[in-house]
């Protein structure tokens, strides 16, 4: 198997690439069958969108079916993969995986709603230099020759981005769980270890003051939740 960084990369790219056209084609999917069961855009109407669409409408469940495939194999890959070096056998962290699991995985969680609200926003916005909201939804999305140079692209970036992230999350748990850090790196079992070895160091008196003072603490916490 091999540990090529530029495969790697090329891996995690064709990745993203292949979540954007996975999610295109079920917005595009989802924007034909709208249209269709509401009003079928004349020609032009819609900046070519909908017959653009009808023209590649047979490619439609080829490609929901085989790039969630293709994305999975190349998950595989790079889960195998992670954490091995050229030259060595040994598993080596990589820089996100320094990072304590809970702390990571909350900022992960930020950065996808972020991605995802941006990406959402910039599209509302789009649509509202152009329609109101209730024709929109009430009738039928149908965009502009300007909407689709838009919409695209920001469209593409956001699934990326979010594709991007999720992957991003799944290499670093597969690397923890190799390197055995995936409970031991977190903020909670640092301060749990912590609170352990100050209690360890303790007489057998000034051991049950702490925990008795720490059952009390949490009674308290519980009767005012």
């Amino acid at each position: 198997m091999t540990k090529n960084l530029a495969v790697k990369i090329t891996a995690i790219f064709l990745f993203a690439a292949f979540a954007a056209i996975l999610g295109l084609t079920v917005v595009g999917w989802q924007y034909m069958s709208v249209c269709e069961r509401y009003v079928v855009p004349e020609p032009g109407m819609d900046g070519g969108m909908y017959w653009g669409l009808h023209e590649f409408k047979s490619l439609f469940v080829p490609t929901v079916i085989v790039s969630p495939l293709i994305m999975l194999i190349l998950m595989v890959y790079l889960v195998c993969v992670e954490g091995h070096r050229t030259g060595t056998d040994e598993i080596l962290p990589n820089l996100q995986d320094h990072i304590p699991t809970d702390l990571y995985f909350g900022m992960a969680i930020v950065a996808l709603v972020f991605v995802v609200s941006v990406g959402y926003t910039a599209i509302e916005d789009i649509f509202s230099l152009y329609y109101d909201y209730a024709d929109v939804w009430s009738v039928g999305v149908t965009f502009s020759a300007p909407q689709l140079i838009w919409l695209l692209p920001i469209g593409a970036a956001t699934i990326m981005g979010s594709a991007l992230i999720c992957l991003a999350g799944i290499l670093t748990i597969a690397a923890r769980i190799k390197l055995r850090t995936f409970f031991k790196n977190t903020v909670i079992y640092r301060i749990g270890a912590g609170i352990t070895d100050v209690l360890m160091n303790f007489g057998g008196t000034a051991k049950w003051a702490v925990a008795f003072l720490g059952i009390q603490v949490v009674n308290l916490f519980l009767f005012f939740w």
